[in-house]
């Protein structure tokens, strides 16, 4: 089997490392910066053998990844996303961005799930959903990763998994927050308890399956990305509790997108809308505190 793994990022090389484990697979790297991969092949001539392509890039680069392998995939080649936010100009997730873009029929998964890139290269084992409208896309990567050190499950709720894996973003956001204000565990606790209500009604009402928030895509990666340091989205919540200052991240962006999309639907969020808030007006963080206590 031939994979193609666009982006030459810790996420692109630990996906890679893992698939290293299996014999049968030829890897091939391919990155937009000149230099960063060596003795890097033109993507066409790499494309036109490929049997599947992952996108490890940032949802803001989603677009062009797509519209760049677009003219070279195979019929049959699938296509695996592993972006989890929501594109600034449009409020797309990556479902509906990549039906957009991708030709019709194309095949395509979402890989989202608890997989920091940092625990996967030091040897340690992930957990994904692998989600598609094409149920032999889902067992072919499903099979894919069979025996390796990422555990995935099939999923076939992709609007769900999508918002999920932005969703998540948003909310670690205020666990950075929390840990910054030293609020404790005890309102730790009960903000992951209210923001999987908060994310169970927002899937819903954008179309998806609030039974999806419950699994890999949803809970266990909030979990996962709300409890690290290394996570942008953590960084962000510091920097807003405080603690000093950080670029914009999935998270951030995804925020004022949801606010959108939800229009007045927010106000039933109060985690979201404080978070939205905190991120648009620099509101006070305690606020996000009071809302918890609230909820």
């Amino acid at each position: 089997m031939n994979v193609v793994i666009m982006g030459a990022g810790s996420i692109g090389m630990a996906i890679g490392a893992i698939l290293k484990e299996k014999r049968g697979i030829k890897i091939s790297f391919w990155d937009v910066m000149p230099g960063k991969v060596k003795k890097q092949e033109p993507l066409p001539d790499l494309l036109g053998t490929a049997d599947v392509v992952f996108l490890c890039m940032p949802t803001f680069a989603l677009r062009e990844a797509a519209k760049t392998l677009r003219p070279s995939l195979k019929r049959r080649t699938i296509v695996v996303s592993l972006a989890k936010g929501i594109e600034s100009d449009t409020d797309f997730s990556a479902d509906r961005l990549l039906s957009k873009i991708l030709p019709w029929r194309q095949p395509f998964v979402l890989l989202f799930g608890p997989m920091l890139a940092s625990e996967l290269e030091n040897q340690a084992c992930g957990h994904a959903v692998v989600s598609s409208f094409s149920r032999p896309a889902v067992f072919k990567i499903a099979t894919l990763f069979s025996g390796t050190r990422l555990r995935v499950v099939k999923n076939y709720d992709v609007r769900g998994v999508a918002l999920c894996g932005a969703l998540k973003n948003v909310y670690a956001i205020g666990m950075g927050v929390i840990s910054a204000l030293e609020a404790g565990d005890n309102i730790r606790g009960a903000y992951v308890a209210a923001a999987v209500l908060e994310m169970q009604y927002v899937v819903r009402r954008l179309g998806g399956n609030a039974e999806t928030v419950m699994g890999y895509a949803g809970l266990a990666d909030l979990v996962a990305t709300g409890l690290n340091g290394n996570s942008r989205n953590y960084q962000i919540g510091c920097a807003l509790g405080g603690r000093g200052r950080c670029r914009g991240s999935e998270g951030s962006r995804a925020a004022v997108s949801f606010a959108n999309l939800l229009g007045k639907d927010i106000k039933h969020l109060p985690l979201m809308r404080t978070l939205h808030r905190l991120l648009d007006s620099g509101a006070d963080p305690e606020e996000l505190l009071a809302a918890v206590c609230a909820s």
